[in-house]
C-alpha cells in the first residue's frame, strides 16, 4: 500500500488548502460587509470612495456621492 500514500497525502493537502481558501474568502467578506445584513461597512465604503475619487481625478471626471440613512 505504500504507492498510494503519496496520493492520500496529496489529497489531504489539497483538501486543507481548499478549506483555507474558503475560510479566507469568508474572512474577506466579513471584513467588508456586515455578517447579519450583508451591507457594506464604513471601512469598505471609505476604501471604495478613495479608489473612486482617485479614478475620477485621473480621468478628470466629476464624482458624485449620495448617502442615505435607512436606520429606524
Amino acid at each position: 500500500m505504500r504507492p498510494h500514500e503519496p496520493t492520500a497525502t496529496l489529497l489531504s493537502v489539497a483538501s486543507s488548502r481548499a478549506m483555507a481558501l474558503v475560510t479566507l474568502a469568508a474572512v474577506g467578506r466579513q471584513r467588508i460587509a456586515d455578517a447579519l445584513t450583508d451591507a457594506y461597512n464604513r471601512r469598505s465604503c471609505e476604501e471604495r470612495l478613495t479608489e473612486e475619487a482617485a479614478s475620477a481625478e485621473r480621468g478628470r471626471e466629476a464624482l458624485a456621492l449620495a448617502a442615505v440613512d435607512l436606520a429606524t
